[in-house]
């Protein structure tokens, strides 16, 4: 996990999250955010996660089709 923080934001301002799928691999998948600021659409707040799919013994093992189908249905904002 990685969170860069660029700005606060105060009481009372509106935000919109983001979240999207940038890679998937057949173990890993990576996912980034960003969290804006609505009225000047500022971003607050961007990172991103590596996913790895593992089996019972903690080994990288491969993702089942179902998931990666579904990490690769997010479109970027």
């Amino acid at each position: 996990h990685e969170i860069d923080y660029l700005a606060p934001a105060l009481e009372g301002d509106e935000v919109v999250a983001f979240t999207w799928a940038v890679s998937c691999r057949r173990a890993t998948a990576e996912r980034r955010h960003e969290v804006r600021r609505v009225r000047d659409d500022r971003p607050l707040v961007r990172g991103f996660n590596l996913w790895v799919w593992v089996d019972l013994d903690g080994r990288p093992a491969r993702m089942p089709p179902e998931v990666e189908a579904a990490f690769s249905r997010s479109p970027a904002p």
